[in-house]
């Protein structure tokens, strides 16, 4: 779809993601951030952010959930406030 934008000269809201995931592998991954965030209510957010974050930003970002001991909110919410502030540093908008 971005090709497309870029063809027809339209504007495209976002920065074109370099490292794209197919659903095949974004799938699982979703699946699996989902179930270790304890928040399988929000599998469409997590298919979502897989599927325009780049993989290392994630995983980073799971990492530090897991290790934190004190959550004030969720897990949930701890990961995706990670998520926008490293997509932040990395010079990219979510």
């Amino acid at each position: 779809m971005i090709a497309l934008w870029s063809q027809r000269g339209d504007s495209n809201p976002r920065p074109a993601v370099t490292e794209k995931m197919t659903s095949a592998t974004a799938d699982p991954l979703a699946r699996e951030l989902a179930l270790a965030m304890g928040d399988g209510r929000s599998l469409a957010y997590y298919r979502k952010v897989v599927r325009e974050v780049s993989p290392s930003i994630l995983l980073r970002a799971r990492g530090e959930v897991l290790e934190e001991k004190q959550i004030k909110k969720s897990r949930g919410a701890m990961f995706a406030c990670l998520v926008k502030k490293h997509t932040a540093a990395a010079g990219r908008v979510c």
